[in-house]
């Protein structure tokens, strides 16, 4: 049952192709990272129930072994492979700097989901860019 739900709400969270496809034919630059971890952004905006989803099932996977298992799995996937398209894609930065990005992302979303208030004064879509920028050397 968690591998139909991990399956489907992935499904309703990747972006679809042909926009992934038509955002990579500008150049591989940092610009070009940022409109990427916007349109994260935008897509966790229009779809919070999913997001929120996961984060629910996050936390039950910490009292329950089986579930944190196989999140764990799911989730490491996910991390490699996105770590694997920024690089094949010839994206700036390496490894570590994709870890620290997805972090970084990961916090953003979080406080966006659950307390949007609290980074208002910050302008999110300016920490995305800063993140981008200090983070992919």
């Amino acid at each position: 049952m968690l591998a139909q739900i991990t399956g489907r709400t992935r499904g309703r969270l990747t972006p679809d192709p042909s926009d992934v496809a038509e955002t990579l034919k500008a150049e591989p630059t940092h610009e070009l990272v940022k409109t990427f971890m916007h349109q994260i952004v935008e897509r966790m905006r229009a779809d919070r129930s999913s997001h929120l989803a996961m984060l629910e099932l996050r936390l039950m996977a910490t009292r329950n072994p089986e579930l944190h298992a196989e999140l764990t799995r799911f989730f490491r996937d996910e991390l490699e492979g996105n770590i694997g398209f920024h690089l094949d894609s010839g994206l700036p930065g390496d490894t570590m700097g994709m870890v620290l990005l997805y972090l970084a992302m990961f916090g953003l979303m979080v406080d966006d989901l659950t307390i949007p208030e609290l980074l208002a004064p910050y302008q999110p879509e300016r920490l995305v860019d800063e993140m981008v920028s200090r983070l992919l050397l």
